[in-house]
C-alpha cells in the first residue's frame, strides 16, 4: 500500500514530468537507474548518516548523477534533491 507521502511525491513528479515534457517512461529507467545507485550499501551509509550535512549529500549525488554523461534530465536530478532533502531518498 502508498502511503500519502508517497503519493504526494509521485504526483508532485508527474505534474514535473508533465510541464518538463519528460516521458513518465524515461523518467521511470533514470528513477530506477538512481534506485540501483542508492542501494549500494555504501551509498546508503552516506546518505543515512546523520552528521553528515543535507548539502553535502546533495552536492556529492548531484555531482555523481551529473557526471555519467548526461543520462539524467536535470528535473530527475532537481526532484532527487528534493528527496535528499527531506530525508526521503530511500523510499526511492
Amino acid at each position: 500500500m502508498i502511503d500519502s507521502i508517497a503519493k504526494s511525491y509521485a504526483n508532485a513528479l508527474i505534474d514535473l514530468l508533465n510541464e518538463s515534457k519528460i516521458s513518465i517512461s524515461d523518467a521511470v529507467n533514470e528513477l530506477q537507474l538512481i534506485g540501483i545507485i542508492i542501494s549500494d550499501e555504501e551509498i546508503s551509509k552516506f546518505l543515512n548518516h546523520p552528521n553528515i550535512p543535507t548539502s553535502e549529500k546533495i552536492k556529492i549525488i548531484e555531482d555523481a548523477l551529473t557526471n555519467k554523461n548526461g543520462i539524467f534530465n536535470k528535473t530527475i536530478i532537481s526532484f532527487t534533491n528534493v528527496l535528499i532533502e527531506n530525508s526521503r531518498i530511500m523510499s526511492l
